[in-house]
């Protein structure tokens, strides 16, 4: 995974974007799939990330991860971001 962020104190909400391109997942069940299993991933610690603008950019390999491993992978990602609200 791949995170990329602006961090805007401003901002009433934190807006997400999950973006992954045909050249790494060829299907369009598997783009969609992956977008699926983030979306729900946010949606789950939401209010515990700070107001930003992210962008995230799964690879090939978590498709063939379990939802724990993901979300595992995730938070270690928004924490090292410093992200993860105290």
């Amino acid at each position: 995974i791949t995170l990329r962020w602006i961090s805007n104190p401003n901002q009433n909400s934190t807006r997400f974007g999950f973006i992954v391109p045909k050249k790494v997942v060829p299907k369009v069940t598997d783009r969609n799939k992956l977008k699926r299993r983030f979306k729900h991933l946010v949606g789950n610690h939401l209010e515990r990330i700070i107001k930003a603008d992210l962008l995230i950019f799964p690879k090939k390999p978590a498709l063939k991860k379990t939802y724990l491993a993901l979300e595992l992978e995730f938070l270690n990602l928004i924490k090292q971001a410093g992200l993860w609200k105290r």
